[in-house]
């Protein structure tokens, strides 16, 4: 089921209208409902296999003082790994069982990726003393299938998000309005930025033409950003028509000037994630196992180790697991590079720097990390021959001018918020804001036709 349907959003406002209807005490257990329904309709075995992971994550929690939580982190992981990795050994497999290696592939359950690390997350936090157990198993499966994060998060911490369930009494007028907002940026950044760039690029393969490489590079880096954003914001709108509030995953990232930047404001619980589950134990493990000394390896490892866990989290053997360990293994780099100064002295933040610096660090960002986008497009030999062929000036550039204005404006959308809040245009006179309203009622109507080409990239995570 499309979130860009009418089926979606009629199911999901009919679902809050009775969620608010219900007793208190009968919500959560409508919201968990509404969730299974929604993984079922993407198949039984996701169901299936969502209810079977929240259940033993919420029995291995309930054994903080010993081994339970992390036997559960580590069962989590395994089965993340088993479907990421299982086109290695499809055909054996199949051999074994009489299955057809495709009828198998359908079994990789859509939204694992998000949901086995939130529970990993969650049973980390308890072992560690950050939050206690939940004792109701409803607690745990909702926290792991609520429905407006289940496919493609964002990751929210069960200490954080299982607070949000209790609320009092329906959503009061300004939440009703930043929800409205939030879906109109959500429609504007995919319906028109994202999927606009998305049919210019010709077959979605920028990397075999002849011309404008950089003109079509821009183009999917803006696409993929807006895409993500874009549905980030959809759903943030769809959790608030029920009271929840969801966290925010995109703060301008195109705006960052330096790489450390860059991951605090692009797919935010993502790298908060990786930050606290990996980045610090392994800065921690290498503190206590090496001399200071060995200032480089502590300076390198944490974020390469970090980065090519985030690779591997992409990936998948069907989807290019190789291709995403480079693109990992290229942001590791990036800012394993960006720590280096920090052996000759105190490095400064950005914003202590002079403008034209802050500015040519955001113009390399945004340069490095679009180059990265290729592997994460493409295979390893595509993505040479692609960075190859930018040895060629002549190949760079393209008469497409529409492109580019789609960027321009996807900037300047980034700047409003930037300056004025993210739901700026709520600050407008009322004839503007009807205007805009108009305008948006159409955006709706050709996005809902388009549906063949609405599926947003993070779905199939």
């Amino acid at each position: 089921m499309s979130i860009l349907s009418w089926a979606f959003w009629g199911l999901t406002l009919t679902g809050a209208l009775i969620y608010w209807a219900l007793p208190a005490k009968w919500r959560r257990a409508w919201l968990l409902v509404l969730s299974l329904a929604f993984a079922l309709a993407w198949g039984w075995f996701p169901a299936l296999l969502l209810t079977g992971v929240g259940l033993l994550t919420w029995a291995l929690g309930r054994r903080p003082a010993v081994w339970g939580p992390w036997l559960g982190a580590l069962l989590n992981l395994g089965l993340l790994l088993t479907f990421k990795l299982q086109g290695y050994f499809l055909e054996p497999l199949a051999a074994l069982t009489g299955l057809n290696p495709a009828t198998l592939a359908l079994l990789a359950p859509l939204g694992l990726s998000f949901y086995s690390v939130q529970a990993v997350s969650y049973l980390v936090d308890v072992r560690r003393g950050q939050m206690p157990a939940l004792a109701s198993p409803l607690d745990v499966l909702l926290y792991l299938a609520y429905f407006p994060k289940f496919l493609s998060g964002p990751l929210e911490r069960a200490r954080l998000f299982v607070p949000r369930l209790a609320v009092s009494g329906p959503p009061q007028a300004a939440q009703v309005q930043q929800a409205f907002g939030l879906a109109a940026l959500g429609l504007l950044r995919k319906a028109v930025l994202a999927d606009g760039l998305f049919a210019m690029i010709p077959d979605n393969a920028f990397w075999a033409h002849e011309s404008g490489l950089v003109t079509w590079l821009v183009a999917y880096a803006f696409a993929l950003y807006n895409d993500f954003a874009g549905y980030t914001d959809l759903m943030r709108a769809a959790s608030l028509l029920f009271g929840i509030e969801l966290s925010r995953n995109f703060e301008q990232p195109f705006f960052a000037r330096n790489f450390a930047e860059f991951w605090n404001r692009w797919h935010i619980s993502l790298s908060h994630w990786l930050r606290d589950y990996v980045y610090f134990p392994v800065r921690r493990a290498l503190a206590k196992g090496l001399p200071s000394s060995v200032v480089l390896v502590h300076i390198a490892v944490p974020p390469l180790v970090t980065m090519l866990a985030s690779g591997l989290w992409h990936g998948s053997a069907e989807g290019g697991l190789a291709r995403m360990l480079l693109w990992g293994g290229l942001h590791g780099l990036y800012q394993a590079a960006e720590r280096l100064p920090a052996l000759w002295g105190r490095a400064r933040p950005p914003q202590e720097k002079p403008l034209w610096l802050q500015t040519l660090g955001a113009l390399t960002v945004f340069v490095l990390v679009s180059l990265a986008w290729v592997p994460f497009q493409v295979g390893i030999s595509a993505s040479l021959a692609y960075w190859l062929a930018l040895l060629e000036p002549s190949r760079w550039w393209a008469a497409l001018p529409q492109v580019w204005g789609v960027a321009l404006v996807s900037l300047a959308l980034d700047a409003a918020q930037t300056r004025r809040g993210e739901l700026f245009f709520q600050l407008w006179p009322k004839w503007a804001r009807a205007f805009a309203a108009a305008g948006l009622a159409l955006v709706v109507f050709v996005s809902l036709r388009g549906l063949a080409r609405a599926d947003f990239i993070y779905a199939g995570f």
